[in-house]
């Protein structure tokens, strides 16, 4: 009985003892994983081009709606149309548009430390691989939502310089030449043969013949 309880206790202890080394190497190995300057050094690189990108594509989207402006001329305030802010928007009171990096400059001046130091007490946070992801994430979907913009703006200005006849323009309008260009733009299509292209529609002619035919 005693030699059953030693070899228990024996197994607990070795049971527990593999519990912490397993517990232990879960941060270890999330510390190597960021110890690698090359893996920091390669995702602050993919963020800084994916946030490059991002400010292109918010210039490129930003200029195309306030090119629809212009392309058929707004006579009233229309709410999403930047031009149209910056021409008839109201002003919000008791709020002022400050550039970020300005702001940092004033508020720096207020702070005990100095202008690009860090507080001393306060330690560097460090982003663990699935936050940084996360973070390129956003900026991927900030981006997708930039073209969308600027692909349906174009879409837009295209219904007016062609002037379609239908009187609202793009998908949302229900405009049908609108709506087959975006069919055709989103549409994969692959180069053949014609010869091919008629002997597949030959082949697909006999096979509904065929299932016709089965029916009756």
């Amino acid at each position: 009985m005693n030699k059953y309880k030693v070899a228990t206790l024996a197994c607990y202890v070795v049971l527990i003892f593999a519990i912490i080394v397993a517990v232990a190497s879960v941060p270890k190995a999330k510390d190597d994983s960021k110890a690698n300057p090359n893996v920091d050094k390669k995702f602050e690189e993919i963020y800084v081009e994916i946030q490059k990108t991002g400010e292109y594509m918010y210039g490129l989207s930003d200029t195309a709606v306030r090119n629809s402006h212009y392309s058929k001329p707004h006579t009233t305030y229309h709410r999403l149309c930047p031009e149209c802010a910056d021409l008839w928007g109201k002003k919000k009171e008791g709020i002022v548009e400050v550039p970020v990096d300005r702001l940092k400059e004033l508020r720096s001046l207020s702070s005990p430390s100095q202008s690009g130091q860090a507080e001393t007490d306060q330690p560097v946070e460090v982003l663990t691989i699935e936050e940084e992801l996360d973070s390129i994430l956003l900026l991927l979907k900030q981006q997708q939502s930039h073209l969308y913009t600027n692909k349906y703006t174009a879409e837009i200005q295209y219904h007016y310089l062609k002037k379609h006849k239908h009187p609202k323009p793009g998908i949302e309008g229900g405009c049908p030449e609108c709506i087959a260009l975006r069919k055709k733009q989103t549409t994969k299509m692959e180069f053949i043969s014609k010869q091919e292209y008629e002997r597949l529609l030959e082949t697909e002619d006999r096979a509904k013949e065929h299932k016709n035919d089965t029916q009756d």
